[in-house]
C-alpha cells in the first residue's frame, strides 16, 4: 500500500487538504495517508517527524491555491524563500528522493513557474499537476486515485457497537411522523413537493434518516446528513457551490461577500455575494456526477447572488440554495 503526504498551508488551503485527507483515507486507510495535524503525536517535534515521514513516502501531493507562490509570513517576507520554510523543506526532500511529487491546483490556482521558486525548488515547476474543483471534487479525486495508481476498493470504517434494536425503533417512529407530517403539508399546501423519507447507515453502521430537507442550525446554514438531491426552495435559481469558507476573510473559494450579515460561522440567508470565477448552477446538492442534477446555467465571474439557504457538509464545502441578484 502506497503511503501519501499531503503538503499544504492552513492559511491557504486548510479546508481542502482536510477533504482531500478524509477521501484518500476512506481508500487508502488512515495510515497510508499523512497530514501534519492529525498524524504527529502530541508532545512530538514536527521537524523531526515531518522528516521522518517525507523520508519513507511513497509520494507527495502538494495543495496548491491561490496566492501559494507569494505567501507572506508575520515579517511581510515571502514565505518560500525562507529556507527554513515548512512547505519548501517537505517539497525539498521529496524532490532529493526523486519521488512523485503532483502539484495539486485548487481554487482556481496556476502552476507556478520555475522562475518563481526557490532554486531548490525549481524542478518542482515541472512536475506534472493536476486540478481538483469544488463544483467537481468526488469526480476529480477519483480520476486523481486513479492516474497515481492508488486505486482498489475503499477500507471499511472502524465500526462501534451500538443498540441496533434501539435504533431500528427510532427509526421506525420517525419514519411514520415524516410519513404523517408530509401527508398532513401536502393536504394543506397542495402545490409543495412530497416529503421523502430515506434510510441510510452513517459511519457507525447504524441506521439513519433524512426527510429530504437538512437539519437547520443556529448559525443560519444548514448540515447535512446524508448525500442525495434536495429540491429547491419556491423562490431559489438553483444550487451552486460556495466552497471552502476562510473565517479570517469571512469569503468562500468561489465566492465573496458583497452585503450582509456573513460572520465567523459563514454566510447567513439575505447576504449578497460575488462570483470569483464562473461557477455551475444546479438543481439539487453535490451530487453532480448522477443523472439527476444536471447544470442547467452559469453564474459569472463578477455576477452577484443572494443567499436563500446554506448547506454545509462534512467535506468543510460549502453549498448554497441562490437567486440571481444585482450587485448595486
Amino acid at each position: 500500500m502506497s503511503a501519501v503526504f499531503v503538503s499544504y498551508r492552513r492559511e491557504n488551503t486548510a479546508g481542502e487538504a482536510r477533504a482531500l485527507f478524509n477521501d484518500l483515507a476512506a481508500r487508502l486507510g488512515e495510515n497510508s495517508v499523512f497530514m501534519d495535524v492529525d498524524s504527529i503525536a502530541l508532545g512530538r517535534d514536527f521537524r523531526v517527524v515531518l522528516e521522518e515521514t517525507t523520508a519513507s513516502c511513497d509520494l507527495m501531493l502538494v495543495l496548491i491555491g491561490r496566492n501559494w507562490v507569494d505567501a507572506k509570513d508575520e515579517g511581510g517576507r515571502t514565505r518560500l524563500e525562507n529556507p527554513g520554510d515548512y512547505v519548501r523543506l517537505e517539497i525539498e526532500a521529496a524532490l532529493k528522493r526523486n519521488i512523485p511529487v503532483t502539484p495539486v491546483l485548487v481554487q482556481g490556482a496556476r502552476m507556478p513557474v520555475a522562475e518563481q521558486l526557490p532554486e531548490t525548488i525549481r524542478d518542482f515547476a515541472y512536475r506534472n499537476g493536476f486540478e481538483l474543483s469544488n463544483t467537481r471534487w468526488e469526480s476529480d479525486v477519483r480520476e486523481m486515485i486513479r492516474r497515481l495508481g492508488l486505486g482498489g476498493p475503499p477500507v471499511p470504517p472502524v465500526r462501534p457497537k451500538t443498540n441496533r434494536r434501539i435504533a431500528w425503533a427510532l427509526i421506525s417512529g420517525l419514519i411514520i411522523a415524516g410519513i404523517s407530517g408530509g401527508l398532513l403539508l401536502r393536504s394543506h399546501y397542495m402545490q409543495s413537493p412530497p416529503v421523502t423519507v430515506t434510510v441510510s447507515k452513517d459511519v457507525s453502521g447504524a441506521p439513519t434518516v433524512t426527510a429530504g430537507q437538512a437539519t437547520s442550525q443556529p448559525s443560519g446554514g444548514t448540515s447535512l446528513l446524508a448525500s442525495g438531491p434536495i429540491a429547491l426552495t419556491r423562490d431559489a435559481d438553483g444550487y451552486v457551490a460556495l466552497g471552502v469558507f476562510d473565517k479570517n476573510t469571512k469569503t468562500y473559494t468561489n465566492f465573496g461577500l458583497v452585503s450582509g450579515k456573513s460572520d465567523e460561522s459563514g454566510a447567513k440567508p439575505g447576504d449578497i455575494m460575488r462570483a470569483n470565477l464562473p461557477v455551475a448552477l444546479r438543481t439539487n446538492l453535490e451530487n453532480t456526477q448522477s443523472g439527476n442534477n444536471p447544470s442547467h446555467g452559469e453564474i459569472a465571474q463578477g455576477d452577484c447572488v443572494k443567499i436563500l439557504e446554506r448547506h454545509d457538509n462534512i467535506r468543510g464545502q460549502t453549498w448554497a440554495g441562490i437567486k440571481r441578484e444585482k450587485c448595486g
